[in-house]
C-alpha cells in the first residue's frame, strides 16, 4: 500500500518520513487554528459586541506588521525548527493562560482574542513555509507543496468538525484547551522533526542590527521610479487598494449578518465550523478547474471576475441582508479570490525582473494593502454612527466601481503595456515559467506585436522572439521565420531551423536549397537535420543540389562525411523496391562510407526491422568507431526505450564525438547507476560534454543529494565546480547534508574497527599497505563530510578553519579545532571532534560505531578479511586478497578458506565474488619471481615524486608499470633519442655513460629516465645493463592518461620540482655568499698591506 502510495504521489522513499511528518505538522497547525477562528469569532461577536469590529480592523494590520518585522528579527541564527517551536508553545500557552483568566470574566479578553486569531494564524503560517523552503529544494517543492497543502485543508476540515462536536458536548470556552494542546502536540512533532532532520550544518552568525530608516517609508520611496517606468506598476497598486477597502465593509456586513441571525453561542459556532468546512472543500475542487478560465479568457477577465461578484455581493447587502445574502458574500469572495484572483496577481507580479519584484511584493501586501483595509475600516467607523449596516454597500459601491475601471483599463491597455514592457526588456521572461508566459501573452494584439518584433530583430532577439511565438501557437509561423534566414547570421539560422514545423511544403525546401554552402559545415548539416520528410520529390530535389555541390568542389576529402553520408541516404531512400535489400548490403558491407549512408538512411525511414543489424554493428564498435555516433543516434530514434542501456558502456569511450552521442541518447529517469555514470562526466575534457552532462543531472526526475556529494572529494576542480554547479541549481538542503555527514563519519569508523582488527595479523608488507590504505580512506571520508559541511557556509568559517584544521603546526591545529567546535552543528561536532582531537580508537569504536549485530563483527581479522574482500573498490579487495593469501589454514572459517582457494587459481563456482577476484586476478601477470602487486608499490613508492602518494595512487601506477628484463650489456636506450619512458631498478645493476664516459651507476631501488620523461625532451644518457637486470617500466602515453584521473600525482611532481629550485636558489645564494666574503677578506687584507 506504501509502495502504491509512493508511486502515485511520486514521492520518493528517502523523503517520505519527511514528507509524512510535514503534512502531519501543518494538520496540527491548521486544525488548531480553524478551533480557535471559530471560537475567537463567535464570542467576540456574543460576549463583547459587533459594533467593535471597524477598531479592530484598524488594529489588525498594524500588529501584524509589528510582529512579523519583530519575531523576523528574534534570533535569526536559530533554526527555522527552533523558531517554529518556540511560536507553538508560545501560542498554545498562551491559550491555556487566557483560558484560566476566562473564569474571571473580563470582557477585556475577547478582542484580545479576536486580533490574536488573526495574528497566529499569519505568523504560524509563514514560519511554516519558510520551514518548508529550507526543508525541501526547488524540484521537490514542486512536487510536494501541493500535497503538503492538502494535508492543510483536511487540518482545517478536522479543526471545523472538532469545533462542531466539541461545542455540542461542553462549554465552548472549553475550546481554547483543545487549541492549545493540538499546538503543544505541533510544538512536540516540530522538535521530533528537527531531530529527525535537522538543519543548519553551520549555525548562522546573528547580524549587528544596524540603524535604517522607516521601512514603511523606504517602501513608498523606492516604488517612485519603478512606477515611472511602467504604467503596469499604477495599475497593481489600484488593484490592490480597492480590493483591500472593500473586504473589511463585507466582512463587517457578514459578522453583523450572523450575528442577528444567530442568537446562542452554540448555534453560532456550529455554524462558523459547518459554513467553513463546506467553504474549504468547494475552494480545493475549483483550484482543479480556474486555470481553464485565465488560459482561456485571458488575464484582464480573470481579474474582472472578482469586483463583479463583489458588485453583486453589495446589491445583495443593500436589498436583502439576511443569512443567505451572508453566506453567498462570504463563500463567493472567499472561493474566488482563491482560485482566480490571488493565482492571477501573482502571474503579473512574477513577470517583473528579480529585483523589481522583491520591492513590489511587500510594497503592494505591506503598505497599499493595509492603507486599503485602514480606509475600509474608517468608512466603516464613520458611517455606521449615522446608518444601518446594510446601507455600507452604497459606501462601498464606489470604491467596486473603481476597481472594475481599472481592470476595464487593464483590458484596454494590457497588450500596449506588455509590449511596452517587452520593448524595453523590463520583463523576467527567461526565468518565467513556461504556462504562464503563455497566459500571459494571450492577446492578440500582443501577439502580432512580437511578430513585428521578431522580423525587425537580429541575431538572439530575433530567436528569443521565434520561440516565444513558437510556443503560443502564433499562426503561419512557419513562413514569417522562412522570410526572415536571409536576414540572419549563420549561427542564428542555426538557431532558427528547428523551430520550423516541416509543414510548409515544397517552399521550405526551395529556401533551404538556396542557402546550401557545403563550405559552411554546422549550417549545412542543420538544415540536414530539419529536411523533413525525405520522401518527397523536393526533399529529393534539396538533397540532389546538395550533392552536386559536393562534387562540384573536385576534392570529395573537403566535405565533411557526414555531409555526403546524408545525402547518399537520401538517394538511397529513392530506390523503393530495392531500398532494404541494398541497405542491408551497404550496413554488411566494408565500405565505411556506405555503412555510413546505410545507418542514416535506416534512421530516417522509421523501420524497426534494422535494430537488430544496428545492433550488430554496435558490438563490433571497436573495427566501426568514425560510426559509432550515427550507430547511437540510429539506435535513439528506432529504440528509444531499449537504447539507453546499450549506450551507457559508450560514456567512457575515448572519442568525444561518441561519449556526446551516448549522453544525448540516454534518459536517466530514475535508474542511479546511469546518473553515477553521467555525473562521471562532469569533470569531462570536453566543455560540450561537462554542460550536457549537468543539464541532463538538472532535468532528471529526482537527483539524490547525497549521491551528489559523493562526487564532490576526491575528485578534479572541474568535477568539483560541476557538482557546486548542480548543488546550487538543485538547492539541496540541510537534511540530505546531514546524512551524508553521519554516513561519512560511519564509514571512517568501519574503516577504523577494519584497521584495528588487522592490526592483530602479522605485520607483512599486505598487511602494512592494506591498513595505511585504509587510514587513507578513512582520512579522506572525514574530509569529505567536513568540506560538504561548509557548502551552505556563506560566512566562510568553515573554509578557513579546514585550512588549518590538518596543519603541521600544532598551535594553528588546536586554534582551528576550537573554533570548529563553536561553528558546526553540535550533533556534528560530537561525532567529528573524536577523529581530530586524538581520542584513542579504542574509545572512538566505543562511543561512535553503531553497526546491526554488533560491533566485534569486524573486530576479529578473519571476519574483518571477509567483510572486505565484499568491498565495491577493486583495490580494497585486492590489498585484502594479498593479506589472506598470507594467512595459514588452520585460522581460517570455512568460508573465507573457499575465497582463498579462489585466490590462489583453484576452481571455483558457485561464489557470488568470483568473477570480481577472477578479474583481479587477471590483471596481475604470474611468472616465476615476478614482483606481487605490493612489491611494485613499495618499489614505485621510492621514486621521489611518488613517495607521497596514497596507496591508490600507488597502485594505479603500478597498473601501469610493466616488468622488463634486460640481458647483460643490453643497451635500454641511448643518448639524444627521444624519451618515452622511465625506469625503476628490481635487481641487478644499469651502468650510465654520456660520450662513452661512465658516469654512474644505478642500483635496486632507484629510478632514472625521469627528467628526460616528464619534459619532453632528448635523452642525456646512455645505459646499458651491467648484469641479467629486471626492471619497472613506465610508458609516457599511459603516464598521462593516468594523470587525468589522479591529479595529485601532477601535485606531487610539481612540489618536488619546487624543491629542487629551492635547493638550487639555496645553493646559488651560499655560493654567493661565501664568494662575497672572500672578497671583503682579500680587501681588507690588501689595505693591511
Amino acid at each position: 500500500m506504501i509502495n502504491y502510495m509512493q508511486k502515485w504521489m511520486k514521492i520518493r522513499p528517502r523523503e517520505m518520513g519527511l514528507f509524512l511528518g510535514s503534512v502531519a505538522l501543518i494538520f496540527l497547525i491548521r486544525c488548531a487554528g480553524l478551533i480557535f477562528n471559530n471560537f475567537a469569532e463567535t464570542a467576540f461577536l456574543k460576549r463583547f459586541g459587533v459594533s467593535w469590529l471597524p477598531v479592530l480592523y484598524i488594529v489588525n494590520p498594524m500588529i501584524t506588521l509589528f510582529f512579523l518585522e519583530k519575531l523576523s528579527s528574534i534570533k535569526p541564527h536559530l533554526s527555522a525548527y527552533r523558531r517554529l517551536s518556540f511560536l507553538l508553545f508560545s501560542c498554545g500557552t498562551m491559550a491555556f493562560f487566557i483560558w484560566v483568566l476566562m473564569f474571571m470574566e473580563g470582557r477585556f479578553l475577547y478582542p484580545i482574542l479576536f486580533v490574536m486569531k488573526v495574528q497566529f494564524e499569519t505568523l504560524l503560517s509563514v514560519f511554516f513555509w519558510n520551514l518548508g523552503n529550507e526543508l525541501f529544494n526547488f524540484h521537490q517543492s514542486k512536487r510536494l507543496f501541493p500535497l503538503i497543502t492538502i494535508g492543510g485543508v483536511l487540518g482545517d476540515m478536522g479543526g471545523n468538525l472538532l469545533t462542531v462536536g466539541v461545542s455540542q458536548v461542553v462549554a465552548i470556552n472549553h475550546l481554547l484547551l483543545m487549541y492549545g494542546a493540538v499546538l503543544i502536540s505541533a510544538a512536540v512533532m516540530t522538535r521530533y522533526l528537527g531531530n529527525r532532520f535537522p538543519l543548519q550544518v553551520v549555525p548562522k552568525k546573528p547580524k549587528v542590527a544596524t540603524k535604517e530608516e522607516s521601512t514603511f517609508l523606504k517602501r513608498i520611496v523606492g516604488m517612485g521610479p519603478l512606477m515611472k517606468k511602467s504604467t503596469l506598476v499604477p495599475v497593481m497598486v489600484g488593484l490592490t487598494f480597492f480590493a483591500n477597502v472593500v473586504l473589511p465593509i463585507m466582512n463587517y456586513q457578514f459578522n453583523v449578518a450572523v450575528d442577528h441571525r444567530f442568537g446562542g453561542e452554540n448555534a453560532m459556532i456550529v455554524f462558523f465550523g459547518t459554513f467553513r468546512g463546506a467553504m474549504n472543500v468547494v475552494s480545493i475542487l475549483l483550484l482543479f478547474f480556474s486555470g481553464r478560465f485565465y488560459g482561456r479568457w485571458g488575464i484582464p477577465m480573470a481579474l474582472l471576475f472578482h469586483p463583479m461578484n463583489y458588485l453583486l455581493v453589495f446589491l445583495g447587502f443593500l436589498f436583502r441582508f439576511d443569512i443567505f445574502s451572508a453566506m453567498y458574500a462570504r463563500f463567493s469572495t472567499n472561493v474566488i479570490r482563491t482560485t482566480f484572483n490571488q493565482p492571477v496577481n501573482n502571474m503579473l507580479i512574477g513577470i517583473f525582473p528579480d529585483e523589481y519584484r522583491s520591492r513590489m511584493r511587500p510594497f503592494l501586501r505591506g503598505v497599499v494593502a493595509r492603507a486599503g483595509l485602514i480606509t475600509g475600516s474608517c468608512l466603516i467607523l464613520l458611517t455606521t454612527t449615522v446608518l444601518p449596516p446594510h446601507y455600507l454597500s452604497i459606501v462601498a459601491l464606489p470604491f467596486v466601481v473603481g476597481w472594475i475601471g481599472t481592470v476595464i483599463f487593464l483590458k484596454f491597455k494590457y497588450a500596449a503595456l506588455i509590449i511596452r514592457l517587452l520593448g524595453a526588456n523590463f520583463l523576467d521572461l527567461r526565468s518565467t515559467e513556461a504556462h504562464v508566459i503563455k497566459k500571459l501573452f494571450h492577446d492578440r494584439q500582443i501577439q502580432d506585436k512580437l511578430l513585428d518584433n521578431f522580423k525587425s530583430s537580429r541575431g538572439i532577439d530575433a530567436f528569443f522572439h521565434a520561440r516565444l511565438l513558437k510556443y503560443l501557437g502564433m499562426e503561419n509561423l512557419d513562413n514569417h521565420i522562412l522570410n526572415n534566414l536571409k536576414y540572419q547570421d549563420s549561427a542564428t539560422v542555426i538557431k532558427l531551423l528547428p523551430l520550423i514545423s516541416g509543414q510548409c511544403g515544397d517552399r521550405f525546401f526551395r529556401i533551404l536549397k538556396k542557402m546550401i554552402n557545403v563550405a559552411d559545415e554546422p549550417l549545412t548539416l542543420a538544415m540536414i537535420r530539419v529536411a523533413q520528410p525525405r520522401n518527397t520529390k523536393a526533399c529529393r530535389k534539396f538533397y540532389q543540389a546538395l550533392e552536386q555541390q559536393c562534387r562540384s568542389r573536385g576534392v570529395q576529402t573537403c566535405v565533411s562525411p557526414e555531409i555526403r553520408a546524408h545525402s547518399a541516404a537520401c538517394l538511397l531512400m529513392e530506390m523503393s523496391e530495392h531500398r532494404r535489400e541494398l541497405m542491408g548490403q551497404w550496413m554488411r558491407g566494408a565500405n565505411l562510407d556506405h555503412v555510413h549512408a546505410a545507418i542514416i538512411a535506416v534512421a530516417e525511414s522509421g523501420e524497426t526491422v534494422y535494430v537488430s543489424l544496428l545492433n550488430q554493428l554496435l558490438n563490433r564498435g571497436a573495427s566501426h568507431e568514425r560510426l559509432l555516433p550515427a550507430l547511437i543516434r540510429a539506435l535513439k530514434k528506432l529504440d528509444p526505450d531499449g537504447v539507453t542501456h546499450r549506450v551507457a558502456l559508450f560514456l567512457n569511450h575515448s572519442r568525444v564525438e561518441v561519449r556526446m552521442a551516448a549522453l544525448e541518447a540516454l534518459e536517466i529517469n530514475d535508474d542511479d547507476g546511469l546518473r553515477r555514470r553521467v555525473l562521471a562526466l562532469v569533470g569531462d575534457r570536453s566543455d560540450k560534454i561537462r554542460t550536457l552532462a549537468i543539464e541532463k543531472i538538472k532535468i532528471c526526475p529526482h537527483c539524490n543529494g547525497r549521491l551528489l556529494f559523493e562526487f564532490l572529494y576526491p575528485a578534479s576542480r572541474k568535477m568539483r565546480e560541476g557538482i557546486f554547479e548542480i548543488l546550487k541549481a538543485l538547492d539541496i538542503k540541510d537534511p540530505d547534508m546531514f546524512a551524508f555527514f553521519e554516513g561519512e563519519i560511519r564509514k571512517a569508523c568501519i574503516c577504523l574497527a577494519v584497521s584495528r582488527a588487522l592490526e592483530k595479523l602479522p605485520r607483512n608488507l599486505s598487511c602494512r599497505l592494506l591498513i595505511r590504505h585504509l587510514s587513507e580512506i578513512r582520512h579522506v571520508h572525514i574530509q569529505a563530510g567536513l568540506r560538504v559541511a561548509s557548502i551552505n557556509d556563506d560566512s566562510g568559517q568553515v573554509r578557513l578553519i579546514l585550512r588549518s584544521l590538518f596543519s603541521r603546526d600544532h598551535r594553528r591545529r588546536s586554534n582551528a579545532l576550537e573554533a570548529l567546535e563553536s561553528t558546526m552543528h553540535p550533533r556534528l561536532v560530537r561525532q567529528i571532534m573524536p577523529f581530530l582531537d586524538g581520542t584513542a580508537p579504542e574509545d572512538i569504536l566505543k562511543s561512535l560505531y553503531r553497526q546491526p549485530g554488533g560491533a566485534e563483527r569486524l573486530f576479529e581479522p578473519v571476519k574483518a578479511l571477509e567483510f572486505l574482500l565484499q568491498s565495491d573498490s577493486r583495490l580494497t579487495v585486492r590489498l585484502a586478497r594479498g593479506v589472506l593469501e598470507t594467512l595459514p589454514q588452520d585460522v581460517l572459517d570455512g568460508d573465507i578458506k573457499t575465497t582463498k582457494t579462489l585466490c590462489t587459481g583453484q576452481l571455483f563456482q558457485g561464489n557470488a565474488n568470483a568473477d570480481r577476484l577472477e578479474d583481479f586476478s587477471s590483471t596481475e601477470v604470474v611468472m616465476e619471481n615476478s614482483l606481487s602487486f605490493q612489491e611494485k608499490i613499495v618499489y614505485i613508492q621510492k621514486v621521489d615524486i611518488f613517495k607521497n602518494l596514497a596507496i591508490n595512487e600507488l597502485a594505479a601506477i603500478s597498473d601501469i608499470a610493466q616488468e622488463v628484463a634486460f640481458a647483460p650489456k643490453e643497451i635500454l636506450f641511448q643518448e639524444k633519442e627521444f624519451a618515452d619512458t622511465m625506469y625503476i631498478c628490481v635487481e641487478g645493476a644499469v651502468s650510465a655513460s654520456r660520450n662513452n664516459v661512465g658516469v654512474g651507476t644505478f642500483n635496486p631501488g632507484d629510478s632514472f629516465g625521469m627528467s628526460a620523461f616528464l619534459v619532453d625532451s632528448k635523452r642525456l644518457l646512455t645505459c646499458r645493463a651491467k648484469e641479467s637486470t629486471r626492471l619497472l617500466e613506465i610508458h609516457k602515453q599511459e603516464f598521462e592518461e593516468m594523470l587525468m584521473e589522479y591529479p595529485q600525482i601532477s601535485f606531487e611532481i610539481a612540489k618536488i620540482h619546487a624543491r629542487m629550485i629551492q635547493r638550487l636558489l639555496e645553493q646559488i645564494q651560499a655560493e654567493d655568499t661565501h664568494e662575497s666574503l672572500m672578497k671583503d677578506f682579500f680587501n681588507k687584507h690588501k689595505h693591511m698591506k
